[in-house]
């Protein structure tokens, strides 16, 4: 099930994402202009495009090691992509996620 931060407005903003193997989306606010995830314990993914909640992450994905974050810009205008994806390439973890305004 998706995770909908549409309605943040005070950044940076941090949210933890429980993850499993699926795809899991976080819909973000128009106001985030970077987002970075990481994961303490555990390799972590990270996609936008081909990607679908909830179904198994597709192969256009980023790892992330474990104990390290991957920060990300988010497009403009037309090219601004509404969400972005996490998982786990195997069993659960948490995730942690920063959206910031620049």
């Amino acid at each position: 099930m998706a995770t909908d931060l549409r309605g943040i407005n005070k950044f940076p903003h941090c949210a933890v994402i429980a993850a499993t193997t699926n795809a899991h989306e976080i819909k973000l606010p128009s106001q985030a202009a970077q987002v970075t995830i990481g994961c303490q314990t555990a390799i972590c993914l990270f996609g936008q495009n081909n990607q679908t909640d909830a179904t198994s992450m597709g192969a256009a994905n980023m790892f992330v090691p474990s104990g390290n974050i991957l920060t990300v810009k988010i497009g403009r205008g037309t090219s601004r992509a509404e969400s972005v994806f996490v998982a786990m390439p195997t069993g659960t973890g948490n995730i942690s996620v920063i959206l910031e305004e620049l």
